[in-house]
């Protein structure tokens, strides 16, 4: 086998070519700041309305890089954007906590608009993004360890915004999306 080969097949040009993609996005990003706004899409969902990008600065440096090198230039180019994983109720919890959420929250917990508890609902967003098809390039290559702190990135955030002294803040919030959300769709009706 040739050199070549055996380079592509081990891997390593693949793990290079995504490291500067996600760079390569990363560096355009200011520049999408400053191009003027596209037309706006009407939302498909309610997380469509919220912020798009979140304060990581008391987070540890580890998610702190992981959502600047991977979660933004990754969600740059995703249908729905960044506001979508953030604004999304996921929250993968193991049992104990929650219950105990279920127990400091009640009316929180009991409506699934609001929170959606999960054992591995970061896991499969994370493998239906890395999975997803090569089709013109734009999307970045997520190697199985960027997949991995994008995953941890995503849990701890959403552990960290949406439960325990976070819940009533997130519950405000997300109450307020899904009657945003609901205007719009009144309004496009005839």
């Amino acid at each position: 086998m040739s050199e070549v080969h055996e380079f592509a097949r081990n891997g390593v040009d693949r793990t290079l070519a995504s490291r500067l993609r996600l760079l390569a996005l990363a560096a355009l990003l200011p520049l999408a700041a400053a191009a003027p706004p596209a037309p706006k899409s009407p939302p498909e969902y309610p997380e469509d309305l919220g912020p798009t990008a979140i304060d990581v600065s008391a987070y540890p440096p580890e998610q702190q890089r992981a959502y600047q090198d991977i979660f933004l230039p990754v969600y740059a180019v995703i249908r729905g954007g960044a506001a979508r994983a953030i604004n999304s109720p996921l929250i993968e919890i193991d049992a104990a906590g929650e219950a105990a959420e279920r127990r400091a929250h009640p009316e929180i917990a009991g409506d699934p608009r609001l929170v959606s508890y999960t054992r591995g609902g970061w896991r499969s967003e994370v493998l239906h993004v890395k999975n997803r098809p090569r089709c013109c390039g734009a999307c970045p290559f997520l190697t199985r360890a960027d997949a991995e702190a994008l995953r941890h990135f995503l849990v701890y955030d959403s552990l960290r915004r949406k439960t325990g002294a976070a819940a009533g803040r997130w519950a405000v919030q997300r109450r307020d999306l899904i009657r945003r959300f609901a205007e719009t769709r009144m309004e496009k009706r005839p």
